[in-house]
């Protein structure tokens, strides 16, 4: 994967979120050792040469979400991925 040379960024600075929406997963009802969503995820972003990315679990709800949003933003989140 390249990117365009005007662009003068390289994919391995890029800061990725992955955040798992799952109210089991987030209240640990279900075992986050068993997500294999957010694992992939961060294997594909990786492969790709994306070096910075964090996952986390969020509960289904708009106003958490928005916070996670807000949160990125502030830290200089590159790329977002809700799944």
């Amino acid at each position: 994967m390249s990117w365009p040379a005007h662009l003068d960024i390289k994919i391995s600075d890029l800061k990725a979120s992955v955040v798992i929406v799952s109210d089991s997963l987030f209240s640990g009802e279900n075992d986050i050792t068993n997500d294999q969503s957010g694992p992939v995820a961060i294997e594909i972003l990786t492969y790709a040469g994306i070096t910075s990315v964090n996952l986390d679990y969020y509960p289904d709800e708009l106003s958490a979400l928005q916070s996670k949003v807000d949160w990125d933003v502030q830290e200089n989140v590159d790329l977002i991925i809700f799944i």
